[in-house]
């Protein structure tokens, strides 16, 4: 087998614990051929017995492992090392493992209705979805919390913008979601365009402002209820990539390779397990009146 189709997983135990071992798996009596192992999970599970009958890191020395710690502030307060990273991935990668099957799906949805004279409203430094989605030159509007609030835009006009990006931020208003969904409803133009992504399987984040969790279900009723037709409406996540998500490494970049074990997890979807949740919705146009 080349080089090049050999692939390279590092693993941390003991994350919570800022102590443990990594380990990687390759071809070879005690090394692990990605190609036999089609899921992460039975690839994980040979690799734990590999490093458990070795007794230590492949992969960090003795000092790393003990650094190690968990990324995002879940665990512990005031941590702020680096996720554990796939080998390859850095180089690669576009996108975090709980956003990249969702960016993939929404990517250039736009792009046919950008223009100089569309309007559009990021809200809380949603801009880089709404460019991910084609919005390269429409003029762009920045709703940040605190000065500006979803669920309280009352220094936006009404019927103002052509389109509202909102990439989770959802989870984190305070003032709820129905009041969010019928602010983007009154600042969209008619035929304009809302587009809410957000999370279900996720753990807290960003505490305290953490307050909600969305199904798919829940987001068509929010959409509607705030007489908002629903275009797109979907939801990603497996039961694999959630074991990695709460083992470190909600912040790694999946490389662009069908062949990689991280990118197989990005790509697999169950619908029983949704991590992330997103909607795309369109304020219905007006109705001409018969002369």
């Amino acid at each position: 087998m080349p080089e090049s189709d050999r692939y390279y997983v590092q693993l941390t135990v003991g994350w919570k614990e800022k102590r443990g071992w990594t380990w990687s798996f390759e071809d070879g009596d005690e090394k692990v051929r990605g190609e036999r192992h089609p899921t992460l999970r039975a690839a994980v599970a040979e690799a734990e017995g590999i490093a458990t009958a070795r007794g230590r890191s492949l992969g960090l020395s003795p000092a790393e492992v003990s650094d190690t710690a968990a990324d995002d502030g879940g665990h512990e307060e005031g941590v702020t090392s680096p996720p554990p990273k796939f080998r390859g991935s850095e180089a690669s990668g576009r996108w975090t493992l709980t956003r990249y099957a969702m960016y993939r799906a929404l990517e250039g949805r736009f792009s046919e209705l950008d223009a100089p004279d569309r309007s559009l409203l990021s809200v809380s430094r949603s801009y880089p979805l709404a460019q991910i989605m084609g919005l390269q030159i429409a003029a762009v509007i920045p709703a940040e919390y605190p000065d500006r609030d979803i669920a309280s835009l009352g220094d936006i006009d009404s019927a103002s913008v052509d389109f509202v990006v909102a990439d989770q931020v959802l989870e984190h208003v305070e003032r709820g979601p129905l009041a969010a969904f019928a602010e983007c409803a009154r600042v969209v133009k008619p035929g304009g365009y809302v587009v809410v992504t957000t999370c279900l399987m996720n753990e807290v984040h960003q505490a305290p402002m953490d307050f909600w969790r969305f199904t798919t279900f829940g987001l068509r009723a929010l959409s509607e209820s705030s007489g908002l037709d629903v275009v797109e409406l979907d939801s990603w996540g497996n039961r694999e990539a959630s074991l990695l998500m709460h083992n470190g490494f909600r912040k790694t970049l999946v490389p662009e390779d069908e062949r990689h074990p991280l990118y197989q997890v990005a790509m697999r979807n169950d619908h029983r397990h949704p991590i992330s949740t997103w909607v795309v919705a369109r304020r219905p146009p007006e109705r001409s009146t018969p002369q």
